[in-house]
């Protein structure tokens, strides 16, 4: 019996530990609220698995597009913060948080893993390979329908911070890619309102290329 309390009571030591919190004889002496203590583990919980996320991020090549900065656990990405309730959409969100994520199975990826014996040459235009930005910027039999929401994405942003600082900022295809999928890398150019106007035009440029 007195080895299972202290089995128990040390594990709850190298819990509180691993969330930065009070040990327990200092517990034992505040005797903090029920409804305070509550809260204080939520916020210990949410600090410190997001910054496990923000580690894990750093280390992995495929999450290179997420922009790690406005992550938070218990609080959703933008991307489905822009979306309404509506199949068509939710959709297009698993689509474009596939691709945000590095989950996104182009040709290049099935290439490069050997998956059905394929290549690496876009189905669509059977000309150049396949990956991301491929799909979204430059495959030409996608060029038509692609332009018309990229036309609306960058008058939008233009509409914000004029045309000097659109040439600053996106005047190469890794910073317009970034835009499309991830747009709070610039959150210090644009409002919360201006985020989610993009990240739903920008969830369009990536549905048309797709469906």
């Amino acid at each position: 019996m007195v080895i299972t309390v202290t089995v128990f009571f040390g594990r709850i030591q190298e819990i509180l530990e691993l969330y930065e919190s009070p040990d327990i004889d200092s517990l034992l002496l505040e005797q903090p609220s029920k409804s305070a203590f509550k809260y204080q583990c939520k916020c210990a919980i949410q600090k410190t698995w997001t910054n496990l996320l923000e580690a894990e991020i750093d280390n992995k090549s495929t999450l290179k597009y997420l922009y790690a900065n406005v992550l938070a656990i218990g609080t959703p990405h933008t991307l489905w913060k822009s979306l309404r309730s509506m199949v068509s959409e939710v959709k297009m969100g698993i689509t474009k948080a596939r691709m945000l994520t590095g989950t996104f199975m182009t040709q290049a990826t099935r290439y490069k893993f050997k998956i059905e014996n394929s290549d690496d040459i876009c189905q669509l235009c059977a000309i150049y390979s396949e990956d991301i930005k491929h799909i979204l910027l430059e495959c030409p039999a996608l060029h038509s329908v692609r332009q018309l929401y990229y036309s609306r994405l960058k008058v939008e942003v233009i509409h914000v911070i004029g045309e000097k600082k659109w040439l600053e900022l996106f005047g190469n295809q890794e910073s317009i890619l970034l835009l499309i999928l991830d747009c709070s890398k610039f959150s210090e150019n644009f409002n919360t309102e201006h985020i989610t106007v993009i990240t739903k035009i920008s969830t369009k440029i990536v549905s048309s290329a797709i469906y």
